[in-house]
C-alpha cells in the first residue's frame, strides 16, 4: 500500500473517474483517491503500468511517490521534538469497530502537523501527538459526523510520547490482521455521503422515474434508495448535496433536504440491495410508466387568471395569439371562473408575455410538473360535437332568414343572423391548424364585418318599419319556425350535456346554447304577441334587442382579427 501526490487534479469528478478506471485495471488491489488533498492511495504491484493509465484519463495529472509512514516516529526524531510536543485527547462517541478507525486516519492523514494516533475503540477515545495547535484537527474530526468532542489538550514530554509511540506500533500490528477487509469496506465509505430528502408529491412511481431521469446526469450520485409510502429519498454521494437540491427543487415535488451523514461501507453495501430489490419490483411496471412519462417528465401546467375573458370571442382570441408557440401542448379554458390552464414542455416566460400583449389582465396563478394522465387530449371528441352545433346553427340561420323576410318577420331575421354569429365563433375555433395565422385573422375580420354590415341593415329596417305603414308580420310562420329552432337548439344542448365535458370552452357551448333557446322563446312569445295585439311592433321590438346582441358579436368576432 504506496501514498502518491496527484499534481494538477483540478476537479472532483477527474478524481472519480481516476478512482473508477483504476479500480477496474488489473493487478489494482484497493485504491482511492482524495481530491481534497490531492493524493491517490492504492494497492498494486504494477505502479508503472498505473501511472500510463492515468496519463490516458487525464495527461496534466503528475504522480508524485510520498509515500511515509507518519504513525511511527522515531526515539531519535522524538528526542528532538522534545518541549514542543501536544497531546490532545478526544471523545469519539460513534467509533465502535475498525472501519471508524481508518476512516478517521485517512481523514487526518494529510496533516502534517500530527506525529502520531493511539486509539481506544473500547473506550471511544482518540489521542493525537502533534506539533501546532488542535482546531485544524478538530474541524477535520467534525466532518466525519462521529461525535468528536475534545476533551483535553497538554504540552508533554518526551518520554511520555515515546511509550505512546511503542503503544501504537503494538496497535498498527493488531490492525495488521483486518487491513485488506476493512480497505476493501472503506473503498466508497471515507468519500460517501447519505443524503436523506422529504419528497412531499411523490405518491407513486411516475415521480419515483421522474426524479432518476433528473438526477441520472450526476456522476456523484452512487445510489438512490425511495421509500414512496413515506415519500423519502435517500441519496448515497460522493460530494456535497447543494447540486442534488438544486435539481431536485427544480421538479416542483416539495422537496426538502432532512440530513446529511457521512456513512460507512456496510450501511452502502446494505441499501444497495435494498435498491436491487427495489429495482426488481419496479422492473414489472418500467414500460408503462416511461410510456406515461413520455411527455409528463417535461410537461408543465400553468394556470392563468383571465379577468376580462367572459365569452368564446376572448377564448378563439386567445387561442390565435397562442397557437404559434410549440411549447404549448394544450389549452383549457373556464370561462365561467375565467380561467385559462396550459400544459406545455417549457418554462412559462414565453406565454406570459403573449398573454400580457391581449390586455385581457392576465394574471400567472401558479405552474407545476403534471403526470400523462392528467394531460389528456379529448379534442377528436369534442371537434365532432361542435361540428355538429355549428352544422346545425348555420342550418337555422338559413332557414329563419329565409322565412324572415318572407314572413316580414324581424324576430326572425335577427334570430337567423345571431345563429351565423355561433357559427362563425365555432367555426373559427375549429379552423385547420395547418391554416396560417395571417389567415385566420382575415378570415375573422372579413366574417366579423359581413356579420356587422347584415345586423345595421338590419336595424335600419327595423327603424323603417317603426316609422312606416307595414302590416304586421305572419305570426304563424313566426311561432312554428321559432319552435322547431328551439327545438334544433335544445338537441344540441342535449348532445353537449350528454358528453359529460368538463373542459371550459365546451361548457361556454352549452351556456351559449342556452341562449339562442331563451332568444328563440322570445321570438315565440313575439309571435304570439302579434297573434293577440294584430300589431307589428312586439315582433320590432323582439327583432331591435336581438340585432343589438348581434352586433356586440360582430365586434367581438372583429377583435379577433387584430
Amino acid at each position: 500500500m504506496k501514498k502518491y501526490k496527484l499534481n494538477n487534479l483540478d476537479c472532483a469528478s477527474c478524481a472519480n473517474k481516476i478512482e473508477n478506471s483504476l479500480s477496474k485495471l488489473e493487478g489494482v488491489k484497493f485504491v482511492t483517491v482524495n481530491f481534497a488533498n490531492a493524493t491517490m492511495t492504492i494497492d498494486t504491484d504494477d505502479i508503472e503500468k498505473v501511472k500510463s493509465k492515468i496519463k490516458t484519463i487525464e495527461p496534466d495529472v503528475e504522480i508524485q511517490d510520498i509515500e511515509k509512514d507518519k504513525t511511527l516516529v522515531s526515539v531519535n526524531e522524538l528526542a528532538e521534538n522534545k518541549g514542543t510536543i501536544i497531546k490532545s485527547t478526544f471523545k469519539i462517541s460513534k467509533m465502535d469497530c475498525p472501519s471508524e478507525e481508518t476512516l478517521i486516519r485517512m481523514k487526518l492523514e494529510g496533516l502534517s502537523m500530527i506525529k502520531s494516533l493511539v486509539f481506544d475503540i473500547e473506550n471511544r477515545k482518540l489521542t493525537v501527538f502533534h506539533s501546532e495547535e488542535s482546531s485544524e484537527i478538530e474541524n477535520h474530526l467534525k466532518e466525519l459526523n462521529l461525535g468528536s468532542q475534545l476533551q483535553e489538550t497538554i504540552v508533554v514530554q518526551a518520554d511520555e510520547f515515546k511509550d505512546n509511540s511503542s503503544v501504537q506500533s503494538v496497535e498498527n500490528e493488531k490492525l495488521a490482521g483486518v487491513a485488506n477487509e476493512v480497505q476493501q469496506k472503506l473503498k466508497m465509505s471515507f468519500t460517501m455521503f447519505k443524503s436523506t430528502f422529504k419528497i412531499s408529491k411523490m405518491d407513486c412511481p411516475s415521480e419515483e422515474t421522474l426524479i432518476r431521469m433528473k438526477l441520472e446526469g450526476l456522476s456523484m450520485i452512487k445510489s438512490l434508495v425511495f421509500d414512496i409510502e413515506n415519500r423519502k429519498l435517500t441519496v448515497f454521494h460522493s460530494e456535497e448535496s447543494s447540486e442534488i437540491e438544486n435539481h431536485l427543487k427544480e421538479l416542483n415535488l416539495g422537496s426538502q433536504l432532512q440530513e446529511t451523514i457521512v456513512v460507512q461501507a456496510d450501511e452502502f453495501k446494505d441499501n444497495s440491495s435494498v435498491q436491487s430489490v427495489e429495482n426488481e419490483k419496479l422492473a414489472g411496471v418500467a414500460n408503462e410508466v416511461q410510456q406515461k412519462l413520455k411527455m409528463s417528465f417535461t410537461m408543465f401546467k400553468s394556470t392563468f387568471k383571465i379577468s376580462k375573458m367572459d365569452c368564446p370571442s376572448e377564448e378563439t382570441l386567445i387561442r390565435m395569439k397562442l397557437e404559434g408557440l410549440s411549447m404549448i401542448k394544450s389549452l383549457v379554458f373556464d370561462i365561467e371562473n375565467r380561467k385559462l390552464t396550459v400544459f406545455h414542455s417549457e418554462e412559462s416566460s414565453e406565454i406570459e408575455n403573449h398573454l400580457k400583449e391581449l390586455n385581457l389582465g392576465s394574471q400567472l396563478q401558479e405552474t407545476i410538473v403534471v403526470q400523462a394522465d392528467e394531460f389528456k387530449d379529448n379534442s377528436s371528441v369534442q371537434s365532432k360535437l361542435l361540428w355538429t352545433v355549428l352544422i346545425i346553427n348555420f342550418a337555422f340561420f338559413i332557414i329563419e332568414i329565409t322565412t324572415g323576410f318572407i314572413s316580414k318577420s324581424m324576430g326572425l331575421v335577427a334570430d337567423s343572423l345571431d345563429m351565423l354569429a355561433d357559427a362563425l365563433v365555432y367555426g373559427l375555433s375549429l379552423w385547420a391548424v395547418g391554416s396560417t395565422v395571417f389567415r385566420k385573422k382575415k378570415v375573422a375580420k372579413l366574417s366579423g364585418y359581413f356579420q356587422l354590415a347584415l345586423a345595421l341593415i338590419g336595424l335600419i329596417e327595423v327603424i323603417r318599419r317603426f316609422i312606416s305603414f307595414e302590416a304586421a308580420p305572419d305570426f304563424k310562420t313566426m311561432i312554428i319556425v321559432s319552435i322547431l329552432a328551439l327545438i334544433a337548439n335544445s338537441v344540441c344542448l342535449y348532445l353537449l350535456q350528454k358528453s359529460k365535458s368538463k373542459e371550459a370552452h365546451m361548457k361556454a357551448t352549452m351556456i351559449f346554447t342556452s341562449n339562442d333557446i331563451i332568444i328563440n322563446t322570445g321570438v315565440i312569445l313575439a309571435g304570439i304577441l302579434v297573434l293577440l295585439t294584430q300589431s307589428k311592433y312586439p315582433d320590432l321590438i323582439i327583432g331591435a334587442i336581438v340585432f343589438l346582441i348581434v352586433v356586440r358579436g360582430a365586434f367581438r368576432i372583429l377583435k379577433l382579427g387584430k
